[in-house]
């Protein structure tokens, strides 16, 4: 059995969600953390979702160019609209806000609408962790 290193499914996967009309950025977003909750062995959240995504992209079920919406917000919330691209792309954004909002007001709510699949929960809240704030996921 051949053993992949994770860069190379990073590669790999960013090439075929290219390959199926996702942004460099996003594509890279959504390869990196597929490969990385292979890495931590949550390989139900890894790259063994690639051909779950093409076909739900070729369903039109995931808009793959997809753009994040803020619809709403304040100094400590708001609302999110994926528009059904790729969930860790508008996950990534939502974690993003989160941090800097809690940072500025010592709290922050962030919601998310009209997202797919977003991957592991654990990969957003490490990188809360990181920020040294505490991060409570729900999906």
């Amino acid at each position: 059995m051949p053993v992949l290193s994770i860069e190379h499914l990073r590669q790999v996967g960013a090439a075929i969600f290219a390959a199926a009309g996702a942004p460099p950025a996003a594509a890279n977003v959504v390869a990196k953390l597929l490969a990385d909750a292979n890495a931590v062995g949550h390989d139900s959240h890894g790259v063994i979702r690639i051909p779950q995504y093409i076909s739900t992209i070729e369903k039109g079920e995931i808009v793959p160019h997809a753009e994040v919406e803020v619809v709403r917000q304040t100094a400590a919330a708001a609302v999110l609209d994926g528009h059904w691209g790729f969930g860790q792309v508008v996950m990534n954004q939502a974690v993003e806000m989160g941090l800097e909002r809690a940072g500025n007001c010592g709290v922050a709510a962030i919601t998310v609408k009209n997202a797919n699949h977003i991957g592991r929960l654990g990969s957003y809240v490490e990188h809360i962790a990181e920020a040294n704030m505490i991060g409570l996921l729900c999906a």
